[in-house]
């Protein structure tokens, strides 16, 4: 099982002009019994949660396999957005902070911040959401197979 499950997200909120990757992932962490978290609880779990996505993205085979995965969504884009992403390679990773949304429905929220060599200036409005859906799923699919 991977660091995140199938109906967890991740959003990549903004990729700047030097290739930094503002992203979020968004997890529900609700144990399945009628009884609810109590605070403390859902900290320490949080705690955890960020503890191992910080893990797994500082992992370099972990950052080699975002970088592959962004590189396959290139054959499925648009020219310049296929030529930006073919190169693609993401060398470093930074986690932000991690919250608690919804205390009641034990949502947990993880902001972080990836290091990768895509440009991002010369492309269109269009052709960045492209890439930051590429970014996205890329990033969703490796931690959901890494564990």
């Amino acid at each position: 099982e991977g660091v995140i499950s199938q109906g967890d997200t991740v959003t990549v909120i903004d990729i700047d002009d030097e290739g930094e990757v503002e992203y979020e992932v968004q997890m529900n962490v609700d144990p399945g019994s009628d009884s609810l978290l109590d605070d403390s609880a859902l900290e320490d779990i949080s705690t955890a949660v960020a503890a191992e996505i910080d893990a797994s993205l500082s992992n370099p085979l972990t950052l080699e396999a975002i970088s592959e995965e962004i590189k396959n969504e290139s054959t499925s884009s648009s020219v310049p957005v296929a030529g930006e992403l073919s190169d693609a390679s993401v060398s470093g990773s930074a986690l932000g902070e991690t919250s608690i949304l919804a205390p009641g429905e034990s949502v947990l929220s993880t902001t972080g911040v990836l290091e990768t060599n895509l440009d991002t200036s010369i492309l269109t409005t269009a052709q960045v959401e492209e890439v930051k859906e590429a970014v996205e799923s890329s990033i969703k699919n490796t931690l959901q197979s890494e564990g």
